[in-house]
């Protein structure tokens, strides 16, 4: 079972909160979240999660190339600062590597 987030959830959990409990496979699931990741609502948490975090990366304190990652997907659609962190690509792959290791 792959595992999507640091909140322990996998894709089958995240299948039903994008309401795709019928989805015939990964790939439509992980296609209706990024659909959601190009979104104006989503464009909108990104800018609030950006500023919350002033701009820059929670781990080493970049501020260039910096991601908003979702550390829970419990209230996708509807996030709150608690559910995201601000990572430069740097961290935020380094934090990816270290979840693929633990699996």
């Amino acid at each position: 079972m792959s595992r999507a987030s640091s909140s322990g959830m996998d894709w089958g959990e995240i299948r039903t909160r994008l309401g795709m409990e019928e989805a015939s496979s990964t790939k439509e699931v992980r296609d209706n979240y990024d659909a959601y990741l190009a979104s104006e609502e989503w464009k909108v948490c990104r800018r609030f999660a950006l500023a919350f975090y002033d701009h820059r990366c929670a781990l080493c304190n970049a501020h260039e190339n910096l991601e908003v990652h979702h550390r829970s997907y419990a209230h996708l659609y509807e996030e709150t600062l608690t559910d995201l962190i601000v990572l430069c690509r740097r961290c935020h792959g380094l934090f990816h590597k270290d979840r693929k290791a633990d699996a």
